[in-house]
């Protein structure tokens, strides 16, 4: 479904865990996709790895108290 969205051009991408539950060579071929993406991308996860390979900023969200955060740029 992602590789079918790319296809049509958006202007802006959100993914949250993209990477969750695919393998290896699924993990790279949608790195490759993504880098070649011009547009914006909000991309939520854990794996830094990933994150390294495609974003150029990174906005952490860190708990300051109860219901409460803080943004990290």
């Amino acid at each position: 479904m992602i590789a079918q969205g790319l296809l049509q051009n958006p202007s802006l991408i959100i993914l949250d865990e993209p990477t969750n539950h695919m393998d290896l060579d699924s993990i790279i071929s949608l790195e490759s996709a993504l880098q070649n993406y011009d547009g914006a991308m909000i991309i939520i996860s854990h794996d830094k790895v990933f994150l390294d390979a495609i974003v150029t900023d990174v906005w952490t969200l860190e708990k300051e108290k109860e219901n409460m955060y803080r943004i990290l740029l």
